[in-house]
């Protein structure tokens, strides 16, 4: 099942970087919390770093962590 940002409740930024930031979340239904990554898309496409958020998204989906969750 794909998830949609709308069952999130945004809540306190955790981490800045260059394309972005990583924000705590909590589930709706669940309120389990999550921390999620945003990207700005344009930032990506202007520094020609798509490459890179590619293998980063590919590398991440192949690991089994439970720091690390993966819906597509």
């Amino acid at each position: 099942k794909k998830v949609n940002l709308n069952e999130f409740e945004l809540m306190e930024t955790v981490g800045t970087g260059s394309f972005g930031r990583v924000r705590l979340s909590k589930h709706k239904k669940t309120s389990k919390i999550y921390a999620i990554k945003m990207l700005k898309k344009s930032e990506i496409i202007r520094l020609k770093q798509v490459d890179h958020i590619h293998s980063e998204f590919n590398i991440l989906s192949q690991l089994s962590h439970p720091f690390i969750v993966f819906k597509t």
